[in-house]
């Protein structure tokens, strides 16, 4: 069924990506035609292969590394990992790792900037109005212009390592016509939002179900202790960390149960086509059509047993497993349809930044684990974490203060 919506073969867009259409064009998460999708997607893609990868290992390592460093300046004190990982996503050019705090408030205006466009692409006739109705997507506009300036401040600023903007501006001269500044702003805005909180919303979900759960986050200290022992820094080998069976059995389980991108991504049967089957059923035309990522990972024919709970084991391949409550089932007992397990979408419109995700998360994951004890500093917030996730597109989240204290190993910094 999500093939049938999301594939190759899939449905188009539906009216909520009206929202994406800006006075220079239309962002790439915005495109309907399929071709031109393609064709805008070519420099996401040559951003995002095996040679630019490199690129991004040895950043990630920067950032991790520096991420470490500030926490242990900060050990003893309350941090809010949260907050933490949002400053890890957004640490490449907006210097919040740097400054440990959102200086520009970039996160808040995104958070804010994202809460107009939910609502408005309910509405998406209003579109046209909202310039005459005062504050009517006031920072929805004021993203678009943090946008715009950061691509101008990379710009000239010019490039010593070939990252994602060197392919949006076509810096190599490989396009036919060069794209205009207009439209590497435009992306540049879904870069911004799609390759950095997308990524700080995953990591704090999941240091939130480890934190919640003492004997997961045990079971995964002992796997990044093994794999990488005292006076081995886990920065060094990446490949090593991917090849780490529980370490993505965590991250993966965390991503089932809370995907970044919480909605439905739309999709419409066109009008005037007569319908469309979409697996077993008929869709009238006009009719809008979502694949919700969150619902689809939670339902008990796609993941059991335990479907809305935490259970990281069921991403392993063994013959036998263990539940929480101690119960021993067999591998025929278990339900894992990794076919249905879409948190970066799927088909031709799948998240171009998917390796580059996986690569931090469990970067950030082995670093912080390897060199810190972590303690809950304010229960009510584990508590409570749940309750205060909101669907704004991406997802809106609380706070979770820890202590951090260094271990008794090898100082790797």
């Amino acid at each position: 069924m999500s093939t049938a919506v999301l594939g190759a073969k899939g449905l188009p867009r539906g009216p909520y990506y009206d929202t994406r259409e800006h006075e220079a064009g239309v962002s790439l998460d915005g495109l309907r035609d399929p071709a031109l999708h393609t064709i805008r997607r070519k420099p996401w893609a040559r951003g995002m292969n095996s040679t630019a990868m490199k690129y991004y290992e040895d950043l990630v390592r920067s950032q991790v590394g520096e991420l470490a460093r500030a926490f242990h300046q900060r050990e003893g004190e309350k941090v809010d990992i949260s907050a933490w990982m949002t400053f890890f996503g957004f640490s490449y050019g907006f210097g919040m790792l740097q400054n440990g705090r959102d200086v520009h408030g970039l996160s808040d205006l995104i958070e804010r900037a994202l809460t107009e466009a939910a609502w408005i692409s309910h509405v998406p006739w209003s579109i046209p109005f909202l310039g005459y109705i005062p504050g009517g997507s006031t920072s929805w506009e004021e993203m678009k212009v943090a946008g715009e300036q950061a691509v101008k401040r990379r710009v000239d600023g010019g490039s010593i390592h070939p990252d994602l903007f060197h392919y949006l501006m076509d810096e190599d001269g490989v396009e036919p016509i060069k794209p205009s500044l207009e439209t590497c702003a435009i992306d540049g805005q879904l870069a911004i939002i799609a390759g950095s909180d997308t990524a700080a919303t995953a990591l704090a979900h999941l240091w939130y179900f480890l934190l919640s759960q003492p004997q997961c986050f045990n079971r995964l200290r002992k796997e990044v202790d093994d794999a990488f022992p005292p006076g081995e820094d886990s920065l060094m080998d990446l490949a090593r960390q991917g090849a780490m069976p529980y370490l993505n059995a965590c991250i993966n389980e965390s991503l089932r149960l809370y995907p970044p991108v919480l909605t439905g991504l739309q999709r419409r049967v066109v009008s005037g086509t007569g319908g469309r089957m979409v697996g077993p059923h008929f869709v009238p035309d006009g009719t809008q059509v979502a694949a919700w990522a969150y619902s689809i990972h939670r339902d008990p024919k796609h993941f059991s047993p335990l479907p809305n709970a935490f259970w990281p084991d069921r991403w392993l391949s063994q013959e036998k497993f263990v539940l929480p409550s101690g119960e021993a089932i067999s591998q025929d007992q278990v339900i894992t349809e990794r076919d249905v397990f879409l948190p970066f979408s799927l088909g031709p419109m799948v998240c171009a930044g998917k390796n580059v995700a996986m690569t931090e998360m469990r970067a950030v994951v082995c670093a912080v684990m390897q060199q810190f004890d972590i303690e809950i500093a304010d229960r009510s917030c584990v508590d409570s974490w749940e309750d205060d996730v909101h669907e704004i597109f991406v997802t809106s989240r609380g706070t979770l203060p820890v202590l951090l204290k260094s271990r008794s190993l090898p100082t790797l910094i």
